[in-house]
């Protein structure tokens, strides 16, 4: 968790890597159930409506920037904003299991060093991402 004061947005912001398949199909799950309660920027879009959040930061995971500023990485990131969506019970086990916290974050980074192999793999089973996915 970081927090970046001169940042305030209306509502939470998942900001994603927009180049990724595999994170263009994540973040499209979240789209068709936010209703409204989760803006989705990819990380260009966001570094220029947010100046002071470094690209960098972005580059690494997923992030969720709640509106108070607080910023949220990888596989709590992923958590709350399903927490906001209605299923918290992974956030739950997150914040009440240290065990479990660490087992995700890891699980999350093996995740992100083979987000290309994944893109391809779900390309050649489901085909390319749709526009908006």
């Amino acid at each position: 968790m970081v927090l970046i004061p001169s940042v305030e947005a209306a509502k939470p912001v998942l900001i994603y890597d927009g180049d990724c398949g595999f994170c263009r199909r994540s973040v499209g799950w979240v789209r068709r159930r936010a209703g409204g309660r989760v803006e989705v920027l990819r990380r260009e879009d966001a570094a220029a409506r947010f100046p002071a959040l470094s690209l960098d930061l972005t580059a690494r995971s997923v992030v969720l920037l709640d509106s108070d500023g607080v910023l949220h990485q990888g596989a709590e990131a992923v958590f709350r904003t399903r927490a906001l969506l209605g299923f918290p019970f992974f956030l739950n086990r997150y914040r009440s299991h240290r065990w479990f916290a660490g087992l995700s974050e890891a699980g999350y980074r093996v995740v992100s060093w083979t987000r290309p192999v994944l893109s391809g793999v779900l390309d050649l089973l489901l085909g390319p991402p749709r526009e908006g996915q």
